[in-house]
């Protein structure tokens, strides 16, 4: 029974947002390093310095890679760079301090954590193998900086539990928690919806206008551009490759894990090697063709790199002499689709940092797609431009005539929500008055929060609405799919005891792990502002 409730906590996202909403946070600083003067030295390479000691580029970049664990930046103003940087900046100062502390983690417990990783594992075991594939192939990184990587995430763990493990969360706070979940609503429900409300609004030509003008960059043509390509289809080399059956039947027994199925009785099975054979020659021969275009690809790449440096590079008299066809794409934008090519991000993000003004910036190295290798050249730019008014109108329109919608069903929705919240004040029941304003009015049956989110999409949209609403009292209007509800609260109970009780263990427990994140955070920039107190000399 209460395993039951356990998972249904668990995997309930609505009551995990609930916590965030009624859980209140107290900051108390811990385990703060012992505050004193330094001496800074930096130098060229220097990006910084932490308890005295300085911090090369090469470090703070290697930190930045493993904050976002390997993941690419993604800053897209410079507040959003400077916050990124502060987390990075943190992290080295909490690694820092854990050093001075002594805390640290040692080569069994990080194969341990690895081994348990289920992701490493094949039919329930560790597979090193698999590890070793993952790691090097999909994320990208040598095993030696994953391994490092995973080693500091697991000591600034430590630090985490060291500092949170005074948080204590008061048995009144958890009533409050729990009640709000568990507690019987008995409501009415009234839905105005958008489309009946604002059918006949539309912008006038002065507010069509005024939108442009307000939001000029909303209309911006992005930057596009062309290349030159040289191309090498991998269907194209698997003429020229063979696959001996020694080599298939070798691949077969270093990887029958592959091959291997379980049943549902726990039995182990695998695929025999006269009915994988030939899908094994496939995958072989076509990682071996793509060797076979990429030495292609790198032999032009190499003529290039002879050209002399300065004078201008140009692909064409090069394919000519190797028997290949220059091609030039349509126009494309950054992170965009290239037209008759499935040449991935690789292609368009390499295009965007050519420069046909610098000769050895003017192409790319050789890229690898998923159906050729290319090599690109530089060729035509069209610079990003806001187009006049009289060319874009018609999309300025739809816009502005949304935008004149959403503000006549926001005004409406306040006058509704006003005029209901006074007739809750003198009546038990707002049907009345919801009929009489053309609202649909809904009376569910009495529910808890914890009992019905799950089950009732309509009770999911108000609970956050609700939770701290008595008897008697009215929400604010709560933004739904087709419009906004008014949640008026009939009566509130107690729900039931046994419930309740069951529950608060992992309430607690939500609560804690919330408030330990918060707490955390505030402490990691205190630690950072210690480790910045130096002296430069």
């Amino acid at each position: 029974m209460l395993i039951s409730k356990f998972n249904k906590l668990i995997h309930n996202k609505l009551v995990w947002a609930i916590f965030a909403v009624i859980i209140s946070l107290s900051m108390v600083g811990a385990f703060a390093p012992t505050r004193g003067r330094r001496v800074r030295k930096t130098n060229i390479n220097s990006a910084g310095s932490l308890f005295g000691e300085e911090i090369s580029r090469q470090q703070f970049n290697i930190a930045s890679l493993f904050n976002r664990g390997f993941q690419p930046r993604t800053a897209n103003n410079e507040l959003e760079k400077k916050q990124m940087d502060e987390e990075v900046w943190q992290r080295l100062a909490i690694l820092q301090l854990a050093k001075q502390m002594n805390i640290s983690v040692s080569d069994r417990e990080l194969n341990e954590n690895i081994q348990r990783d289920p992701s490493f594992t094949v039919n329930g075991a560790f597979n090193k193998q698999r590890y070793k594939q993952l790691i090097e192939q999909q994320m990208r990184v040598r095993v030696s900086t994953f391994e490092e990587y995973l080693r500091q995430e697991l000591i600034i763990r430590k630090m985490s539990a060291m500092v949170t493990q005074s948080i204590w969360v008061s048995p009144s706070e958890i009533e409050r928690s729990v009640a709000r979940l568990t507690d019987l609503f008995t409501v009415q429900i009234a839905d105005l919806p958008y489309s009946n409300s604002v059918s006949n609004v539309d912008a006038s030509d002065e507010e069509i206008r005024e939108f442009y003008d307000e939001h000029t960059d909303t209309f911006e043509i992005p930057e596009m551009r062309n290349v030159k390509y040289v191309e090498w289809p991998i269907s194209n080399y698997l003429a020229k490759v063979s696959v001996a059956d020694e080599t298939i039947q070798e691949y077969y027994d270093d990887n029958l894990e592959e091959f291997a199925s379980t049943d549902t009785n726990g039995t182990v099975t695998y695929a025999a090697y006269e009915d994988v054979t030939n899908s094994i020659r496939s995958d072989i021969s076509w990682h071996k063709a793509i060797g076979e275009a990429s030495e292609s690809a790198m032999a032009f790449y190499d003529d290039i790199s002879e050209i002399d440096y300065g004078k201008d590079v140009n692909i064409t008299k090069i394919a000519a002499k190797r028997g290949c066809t220059v091609k030039t794409t349509a126009f494309f934008i950054k992170g965009g689709d290239v037209e008759g090519l499935n040449a991935g991000d690789s292609f368009t993000s390499a295009a965007f940092v050519l420069n046909a003004d610098e000769p050895e910036n003017s192409y790319s190295s050789t890229i690898v797609a998923e159906d050729a290798i290319y090599l690109l050249e530089a060729n035509e730019t069209k610079s990003a431009y806001i187009p006049p008014f009289k060319d874009v109108k018609k999309d300025v329109k739809e816009y502005a005539d949304s935008l004149a919608k959403s503000t006549a069903f926001n005004e409406k929705s306040t006058a509704v929500r006003e005029q209901l919240a006074a007739a809750a004040a003198t009546s038990s029941d707002i049907t009345k008055l919801a009929k009489k304003l053309k609202l649909t009015v809904k009376t569910p049956k009495p529910f808890s929060i914890y009992e019905e989110s799950l089950e009732d999409e309509s009770i999911s949209a108000i609970a956050p609405a609700i939770l701290g609403l008595n008897k008697s009292e009215i929400s604010e209007a709560i933004p739904t799919a087709t419009g906004i509800s008014v949640v008026y609260v009939v009566d509130r109970q107690p729900g039931d005891f046994a419930l309740a009780e069951s529950l608060k263990p992992d309430v607690a427990r939500s609560i804690q792990s919330s408030r330990m994140r918060a707490h955390f955070a505030t402490w990691a920039k205190g630690v950072l502002a210690d480790a910045r107190e130096t002296e430069t000399e």
